[in-house]
């Protein structure tokens, strides 16, 4: 009789052990399943990418998924045979607003500047000033992956409203390009850069 009591209770403990297991897995389960969207939104594969090759003389590599448009609309659209661009998480055909999880980044390129300094960190400081912002509240030289950049907040010229722009020169073609961001979604702006590496050609 003690057998069987004894028998009974391992059984009795064996059932409890497991229940107690699933529990616990369960309660993993729905902690792994409750993970913020905004975290979620900021991981991002870089296993497929793209690289697209601008006339101007520089390439921009960047998630095979985004959008890629040569800017075949009218305007202020430069059209696929010159050197505008833009590249985005969501159908630029489309307006895309700023904010949220959005992504816009529109690029072109212009002439290089009469009577500008010969040393590049000068030239691109020149240039913003003389040519490519409408007004600055902040202007900096910053270095990505060996490029020299200009980053400059505030109102490029030709728009109305405030914005992140990075200016790089092209010594192939002699020119200066410039990318507006227009949204940077969730990215800090370095992070962007990583997302969307611009490489020049030289």
């Amino acid at each position: 009789m003690n057998k069987q009591v004894v028998l009974v209770s391992l059984l009795i403990g064996i059932v409890l052990v497991g229940l107690v297991g699933c529990v616990g897995k369960g309660k993993q389960a729905e902690k792994k399943e409750k993970v913020p969207a905004s975290v979620e939104a900021t991981t991002l594969s870089t296993k497929e990418m793209k690289t697209y090759v601008s006339k101007a003389g520089f390439s921009v590599t960047y998630p095979a998924k985004w959008y890629l448009d040569e800017n075949r609309g009218a305007g202020w659209r430069i059209g696929p045979e010159g050197p505008a661009f833009t590249i985005a998480n969501k159908d630029p055909y489309y307006y895309i607003p700023r904010g949220g999880d959005n992504v816009e980044v529109f690029f072109n390129a212009f002439d290089d500047l009469p009577n500008s300094p010969s040393d590049i960190n000068k030239k691109l400081e020149y240039y913003v000033k003389e040519f490519g912002m409408r007004s600055i509240d902040e202007s900096k030289i910053i270095k990505i992956e060996n490029e020299i950049f200009c980053l400059s907040f505030g109102i490029p010229r030709g728009r109305s409203d405030k914005y992140n722009v990075l200016f790089f020169y092209l010594p192939k073609s002699k020119t200066v390009a410039s990318a507006i961001i227009y949204s940077s979604g969730l990215y800090s702006i370095k992070k962007l850069t990583e997302i969307i590496s611009i490489k020049t050609i030289r």
